[in-house]
């Protein structure tokens, strides 16, 4: 998918029409390990390749449920969660064909107000924070995805520069307020036993 070579930050990509060539398609920045990314930055996955753009930061906690622990009650288990950045994000749909997994398509709500009731993205991924390896963009169209628009708009005078839709806004209020209410009905169930 990319290579890059020795101390240099230029990337290239294998470009695939009737042959296949590499192409300089930017210039990789620092790796962030405790910041959050912004919105809207393209970045590289250090371990499948593809290029992608940020939408939006998701804090999760995972279970190792190899790593459990007695509790003071030799009845109960106590399993240890560690909380981990991950951040929802679009893959370049030129990358589709090098990926080695296959990309699902992921359903979505839709908005009542404009009569969708839901609707298909293929290419969508969860990344870690680690998995990020994030690069400013040297070509002109930068990122091809059918979705790209509705998420994001390009703004010259941001860095990264684009700026989220009304689309991307609505959607992450709706993940996040849903994610949120399902944490508390089940703590509220555990609660109440």
């Amino acid at each position: 998918m990319f290579k890059h070579f020795g101390k240099s930050n230029i990337i290239l990509c294998l470009c695939k029409r009737y042959y296949v060539r590499l192409v300089e398609v930017g210039r990789l920045n620092t790796q962030k390990l405790n910041e959050k990314y912004d919105i809207g930055q393209l970045f590289f996955h250090q371990i499948f390749g593809y290029r992608g753009v940020i939408l939006f930061p998701w804090l999760v906690t995972l279970y190792d449920f190899d790593d459990v622990i007695e509790a003071d009650n030799a009845a109960e288990k106590v399993i240890k969660g560690k909380t981990h950045m991950y951040y929802q994000t679009l893959i370049d749909e030129r990358d589709y064909p090098f990926i080695r997994v296959q990309t699902e398509p992921v359903t979505c709500l839709g908005n009542q107000d404009t009569g969708h009731s839901s609707y298909a993205t293929l290419g969508l991924d969860y990344v870690a924070q680690e998995d990020i390896l994030p690069y400013t963009a040297t070509e002109k169209q930068p990122f091809q995805h059918k979705s790209f628009n509705k998420f994001l708009k390009y703004n010259p005078k941001k860095d990264p520069p684009f700026r989220t839709q009304g689309t991307l806004q609505s959607w992450q209020k709706k993940i996040t307020f849903g994610w949120s209410c399902r944490m508390f009905i089940k703590k509220l169930q555990k609660m109440l036993g």
